[in-house]
């Protein structure tokens, strides 16, 4: 048996001009296309235009001026702009509370910036609409029950993971988590940290990763621009949650912002916040995988709490000199190069002590033939270049060499 609900939204805009046909068209579109994603779809919600019955063209908005001849230019133009919140479902499932409300308050957040024409949500359902305040929403409850993203692991998962050399235990030590995960049913959620050094292959892991699994199964955050309200927003307003989080470069997040992860990070699985006019609780079963830099860092974060809960540490070295010749093979490959750059590009890097993967690939694909005519007893054009333009040595640096 299914269910199904509509709510009308319109949406309104004042200008000098009258709007084209087309302009609006296009930034009805953007605002579909943006918030019409995945996860709220599976859950069964879907933001659709609204042709109205009184428009011969059949389009999704209105536009009025109001004006006679004489005044027409001098009064601005009024359009509305129609579109429905549809909610269907064949299980007979109705909507959560906030679900409806989450959607509507992102479409008018998104609607009013200039990028989508400058809109506001006028009405909902024929009532005026006023926007609540951030804090002022309910969200979840203990028996609410949760939709989590499908985790299905791909048969050719090799493939995805196959641009990347000497990191095949890392990648094991990575797959034995998520596995662990999936064979329990997401209770036994051994997390993650990958630690090692830049440009050593941890984000190239989890971007992979991704890639195998999919957008929705795997949300990736920046810890340096994640803020606690701005992920418990996110996870309590999300139909679908992800069941993998990635945390990139976990010790630069400041101390307060990462505490959201403990409740989800241990046996409880959830997030949860209470204020004055806001409760919010909603169980989270995510696997966490964290990408850190500096260890030293990461354990001090929230008095050692995120490192006990990451039982699985995974470790990473720069690579040596063989493994960077397959780097190079490969970039190389990829714009039909000349392999030769390669021998030249590594000897120069290994005199200099340069191990980053990002900097070797950079200095080879930059200095192509360039590295091709030099001799036991003439350093090549490039060598020259990235000599002379090479970071000075000053006297304290002697010093200690």
């Amino acid at each position: 048996m299914s269910y199904t609900e509509v709510h009308a939204i319109t949406l309104s805009k004042t200008s000098e001009r009258k709007l084209q046909d087309r302009a609006i068209g296009n930034q009805m579109a953007a605002m579909l296309t943006n918030l019409n994603q995945r996860n709220l779809q599976v859950r069964g919600l879907t933001l659709a235009a609204d042709p109205q019955e009184d428009n011969p063209e059949g389009l999704a908005w209105t536009r009025y001026d109001n004006a006679d001849e004489e005044t027409r230019d001098m009064l601005p133009w009024f359009t509305q702009m129609h579109l429905q919140v549809i909610w269907h479902r064949e299980d007979d499932q109705h909507p959560e509370k906030y679900e409806v409300a989450s959607l509507v308050r992102r479409l008018a957040e998104k609607a009013q910036t200039r990028a989508y024409g400058e809109w506001e949500v006028q009405y909902v359902n024929g009532q005026t609409y006023v926007a609540p305040e951030e804090d002022d929403v309910t969200i979840g409850s203990d028996s609410q029950v949760i939709d989590y993203a499908d985790v299905k692991v791909p048969g050719d998962l090799d493939s995805y993971f196959s641009h990347l050399f000497g990191l095949d235990a890392q990648i094991s030590m990575v797959m034995s988590s998520l596995d662990a995960a999936i064979d329990s049913n997401w209770d036994n959620r051994y997390h993650a940290v990958l630690v090692g050094p830049p440009g050593c292959g941890k984000s190239d892991i989890c971007l992979s990763l991704k890639r195998a699994l999919g957008e929705d199964a795997v949300w990736s955050l920046d810890a340096t621009s994640t803020t606690k309200d701005g992920a418990i927003k996110e996870i309590s307003e999300r139909p679908v949650l992800p069941r993998i989080m990635v945390l990139e470069e976990a010790e630069k997040a400041p101390e307060a912002a990462l505490s959201f992860l403990l409740g989800i990070m241990d046996q409880r699985a959830e997030v949860r916040k209470i204020t004055a006019r806001q409760k919010i609780q909603r169980e989270a079963k995510m696997l966490v995988l964290c990408t850190v830099n500096d260890y030293d860092k990461f354990i001090q974060l929230q008095a050692g709490a995120l490192e006990s809960r990451s039982s699985n540490e995974v470790w990473f070295q720069r690579p040596g000199r063989d493994t960077l010749a397959l780097i190079l093979a490969r970039e190389i490959g990829k714009v039909n190069g000349d392999h030769r750059w390669a021998k030249p590009a590594l000897d120069y890097c290994e005199q200099h002590n340069i191990y980053d993967p990002r900097k070797v690939i950079s200095m080879c694909m930059r200095g192509r033939d360039m590295w091709l005519d030099g001799t036991e007893d003439e350093p090549s054009t490039f060598a020259k270049l990235l000599d002379a333009t090479a970071r000075p040595v000053v006297e304290d640096d002697k010093s200690q060499s």
